[in-house]
């Protein structure tokens, strides 16, 4: 059996994401930071479920929706692109509700901002229910994720809370492998509710589902009593930190290149409906198919990245390949265009197919390296990370519903655009990081 890679050895050391594969994290979740572990107050298999419950919130939240759009806009008497928007300002307090949740966990306990981020869940989908206008869907919209950041964020520091080493990794996987499918299964749910009961009751789902996962966090997990001495002292370690992160110049390189493969895909995501339901007419079944596809291509690319970490390649070379592979994707999809400006249907959702696929060779392979820079406050640089994420590509998702003009050249010229800047701010603030390690 070969020795892996140095960099990958040293990759192992730092916690990971909780919503990656069940084969990255057997890859990259080791040893953790936190020194001191509580008994846990249940089953580990009940646990996972539990987090896994919470963390599934998330994709359906997201894409159970979206087949529903056309509906929602004749609804809301107003057109599609006024409702993509809804996915922006969704990716926005999902970011904040990111950034606050994990220093609050830390200064007032977990199960507090877990109940309190899915109380402002719960109020905002109930609101949904009985929108009337497309300004306060996209609003609701925005308040429902921020109380759904919040309560997820949690999920990471829990599992570390509890357990260590071997068993921290085997915890994440399980995790892993029960949020798997959800991406995938959500735009399916979603188109059926939709046809037999109508989009509001996606609503319904949302704010039931919330209820369920209320109730359990509050009668299953304990409440722990919070030592208020040097809660300031905490919070001015937390800022410095934070300072310390966001003028890490090699470092934010890899926050680029992460956020501008995300965005890419959340371009995709924000303008797939108009493009694929109202240019290409496609029912929201076959929509949700496609959808589907890239789910199953970027498990395809994360089983990959397993592979190529296991025979030494370094996280580095695989990051490399990712974003070359998204390039090319996007670069083929402009030439197309180029040419034809509403091209056969299967070329597009080959190109697109194979450039969200292509971020999981970029993801978690990014987060490793970012996190590396950050020994001592990794806490602190997951919340950045995944703020910086969300936020630049909320951005990125808002800017092609505001330039919207009806046409698939927009989409795949942001996509690629995305991809583009990402690779250049890399090589500007890291390619120290990146292009000259020793393979």
């Amino acid at each position: 059996m070969r020795t892996p890679h140095k960099s990958y050895a040293n990759a192992m050391k730092l916690p990971q994401n909780p919503l990656l594969c069940a084969d990255l994290n057997r890859l990259f979740f080791c040893n953790s930071l936190i020194m001191k572990t509580r008994t846990p107050f249940m089953s580990p298999l009940k646990m996972a479920i539990l987090l896994a419950s919470l963390s599934m919130l998330v994709p359906f939240s997201i894409n159970s929706y979206l087949p529903a759009m056309p509906d929602i806009a004749k609804s809301l008497h107003t057109d599609i692109t006024m409702i993509t928007r809804s996915i922006s300002s969704f990716g926005l307090g999902l970011a904040m509700g990111q950034l606050l949740g994990g220093t609050w966990s830390d200064i007032s306990g977990r199960r507090s901002v877990i109940l309190t981020g899915l109380a402002i869940y719960i109020v905002s989908t109930f609101a949904l229910i009985f929108v009337k206008s497309a300004d306060w869907f996209v609003m609701l919209r925005m308040w429902q994720a921020a109380g759904l950041g919040l309560a997820v964020v949690v999920v990471g520091a829990l599992v570390r809370d509890y357990y260590q080493d071997s068993d921290l990794a085997q915890m994440y996987a399980r995790i892993s492998i029960l949020v798997m499918g959800a991406p995938m299964l959500a735009p399916l749910f979603g188109t059926w509710l939709n046809w037999q009961l109508g989009w509001r009751m996606i609503m319904v789902f949302f704010l039931l589902y919330s209820l369920l996962l209320f109730e359990c966090f509050y009668f299953l997990m304990p409440s722990r009593k919070i030592v208020k001495k040097g809660i300031w002292q905490r919070i001015k370690q937390i800022v410095i930190g934070y300072f310390h992160i966001f003028f890490n110049k090699s470092a934010l390189g890899l926050l680029f290149i992460q956020a501008a493969s995300f965005s890419s895909m959340m371009v995709f995501i924000t303008e797939s409906p108009y493009v694929y339901m109202t240019v290409y007419d496609l029912t929201p079944l076959h929509y949700s198919l496609l959808l589907a596809a890239n789910v199953i291509s970027m498990g395809i690319f994360n089983r990959m990245t397993a592979y190529l970490l296991s025979q030494q390649y370094a996280p580095q070379q695989v990051i490399s390949i990712g974003i070359l592979i998204q390039l090319l994707a996007n670069a083929s999809l402009l030439m197309i265009l180029a040419f034809n400006r509403e091209p056969e249907l299967w070329a597009l959702a080959l190109g697109i197919v194979l450039s969200v696929g292509s971020h999981g060779l970029i993801s978690a392979n990014a987060q490793t390296i970012f996190i590396q820079h950050f020994n001592h406050e990794s806490g602190s640089a997951n919340a950045v990370f995944s703020f910086g994420q969300s936020v630049i590509s909320a951005f990125a998702a808002w800017a092609v519903t505001f330039w919207h003009d009806g046409s698939i050249l927009l989409m795949v010229g942001m996509m690629l655009g995305a991809t583009m800047l990402g690779t250049v701010l890399m090589m500007i603030c890291s390619y120290q990081t990146i292009f000259r390690v020793k393979y």
